[in-house]
């Protein structure tokens, strides 16, 4: 298992928080900006098992009309 630092992009949609990974396509939401960022790590976590993740494109993140904040956070990578 190995750790990568991911950003996530975090902005408010009506009563919950979004954190969507600028590097990979997956999108969480929590009540709070903690709690979809750890919701984003989790699937993240998940995602690897099942992907390898070597090579990841970074995917510009669009416009979302709204205030966003990015988050680096760190996330374990299963490379079985």
């Amino acid at each position: 298992m190995k750790v990568r630092t991911f950003v996530a992009l975090i902005y408010k949609e009506s009563v919950f928080y979004v954190a969507r990974c600028r590097e990979l396509l997956i999108t969480a939401t929590g009540s709070t900006k903690e709690e979809a960022v750890s919701n984003l790590r989790k699937l993240i976590e998940e995602y690897s098992k099942d992907y390898k993740l070597k090579e990841l494109n970074n995917y510009p993140s669009k416009s979302l009309g709204e205030e966003v904040e990015e988050i680096k956070f760190e996330c374990n990578l299963y490379d079985d």
